[in-house]
């Protein structure tokens, strides 16, 4: 079973989450990094994956390209992993 972010010990998490859906505040590479990770973690623990997440996961180099990535798992695959 996945980790939620909000049960993640180092309390990195909930700055770069909060950071990740403010409209203001940006998210460095490493942060994106970090994100990319949590999310490679959910869907890899998911029974069933959405095709390609990997190749699109991995594509994903601004916190603009996670929030599509994020939206397409939402709303394509029901997949939220915040």
């Amino acid at each position: 079973m996945p980790v939620f972010w909000m049960n993640e010990l180092s309390g990195r998490m909930r700055a770069i989450v909060k950071a990740f859906f403010s409209e203001d505040q940006a998210l460095n590479a490493d942060e994106i990094d970090v994100l990319k990770r949590y999310l490679a973690q959910w869907i890899a623990a998911l029974p069933k994956q959405p095709p390609n997440w990997r190749r699109e996961l991995a594509a994903c180099q601004t916190k603009e390209d996670l929030r599509r990535f994020n939206w397409e798992l939402v709303s394509n695959y029901g997949i939220d992993a915040f």
